[in-house]
């Protein structure tokens, strides 16, 4: 990745972003070797998810996103508590991302599952936001009527990139 990351600094990038979830597991080793910026989409969602005084949110994302802690660090610190879904949710939405959202797909059977997913972490965790840590999350939750807010990391990542490119 640094190797790309350093062909976009030859060809004259003042910014740099990743734009999935799951390879900031690697993202302050690249920051740390970048030359130029490179914006984070996980401490964007934290410090969105702080402003708008989010107590607990849960994660949604690939399997690794959910159960490793490279996500959730940012907004623990912050304050933010995280909850992932239990482990046969967790597998769920895994086989749901590879199988059917990265290939455009979104099955009405699987938005509904999503949401009692959703719904069920709202009710029993407590929780008082989702977080869509995986880029198609947006496609399976564009009908859901959720009990909780969406922190869409995409939608605020692109919002970030935006005033940080224009200042």
């Amino acid at each position: 990745m640094m190797k790309g990351i350093n062909n976009l600094i030859s060809a004259g990038a003042e910014l740099i972003a990743l734009t999935g979830n799951t390879p900031y597991i690697i993202f302050d080793e690249l920051r740390a070797r970048s030359t130029v910026p490179i914006i984070s989409i996980v401490e964007a969602e934290s410090e969105w998810a702080t402003s708008e005084k989010i107590a607990k949110a849960g994660l949604l994302g690939t399997a690794f996103t959910m159960r490793e802690d490279f996500f959730k660090k940012p907004f623990v610190q912050a304050g933010t508590a995280i909850v992932t879904p239990v482990e046969s949710e967790m597998h769920f939405i895994a086989e749901k991302i590879s199988s059917e959202l990265e290939l455009g797909i979104v099955r009405p059977e699987t938005e509904r599952s999503f949401q009692r997913i959703v719904s069920r972490m709202a009710e029993e965790e407590g929780i008082d936001a989702v977080i869509l840590g995986c880029t198609e999350l947006p496609l399976v939750f564009e009908r859901c009527d959720l009990p909780v807010r969406v922190l869409d990391t995409l939608e605020i990542h692109t919002q970030v990139l935006l005033k940080e490119a224009f200042i």
